[in-house]
């Protein structure tokens, strides 16, 4: 039977990796119906130091509605339909990724190859998002508290600012729609 109250304390940390569509890994293209393995692990792209504060949303579409009830009068019946999940995260570093969706680029970057700015009007890239929670251990050797597979959108959350501080862009991370969707809660340790 399933440990279904996991009732513990938790400090966790994030690792983001990514696999944009149409790469290739191990010989195969990447798309929403085939997903690298994470052997080696350089088969995917690590999205940066993923700094605390990120977190889990949703967009909802509120279908609330007055009801007529049997005591008199009405009661408002509360309805809420997620339109969307997604994840929103800080990275300590840039990447080609922030770099490509900040300049509207419409591919990869190839160094040392210009390319036009702000010609992409739909400032996404889309591919795999394997997201690895872990916690801290007491002896001080972390474990995985989830892993998260998502076929996702990736954009920016907000525009990176260019002051006197180290550039931590956000990244908005949207799920789509798939079957090999999956998130895996590991046996306590």
């Amino acid at each position: 039977m399933a440990n279904q109250a996991r009732l513990a304390e938790r400090l966790i940390g994030l690792f983001a990796f990514f696999v944009e569509n149409g790469s290739t890994v191990d010989a195969q293209t990447v798309s929403s119906t085939v997903v690298p393995d994470a052997s080696p692990t350089s088969n995917w792209l690590s999205l940066g130091t993923v700094l605390p504060g990120a977190a889990f949303g949703v967009d909802e579409d509120d279908d609330s509605y007055l009801a007529p009830s049997a005591a008199g009068g009405f009661e408002k019946i509360d309805r809420k339909n997620v339109m969307q999940d997604f994840l929103t995260m800080q990275t300590r570093e840039m990447s080609g990724i922030v770099d490509r969706l900040q300049m509207g680029l419409n591919a990869a970057i190839v160094e040392g190859t210009a390319q036009s700015p702000h010609v992409a009007k739909d400032r996404k890239v889309t591919g795999w998002l394997l997201l690895q929670a872990r916690q801290v251990g007491g002896n001080g050797n972390g474990t995985d508290d989830f892993r998260l597979l998502w076929w996702c959108d990736i954009r920016l959350g907000e525009q990176p600012k260019y002051e006197n501080k180290v550039l931590s862009p956000t990244l908005k991370v949207i799920k789509r729609a798939n079957t090999l969707n999956s998130i895996n809660f590991p046996a306590a340790v």
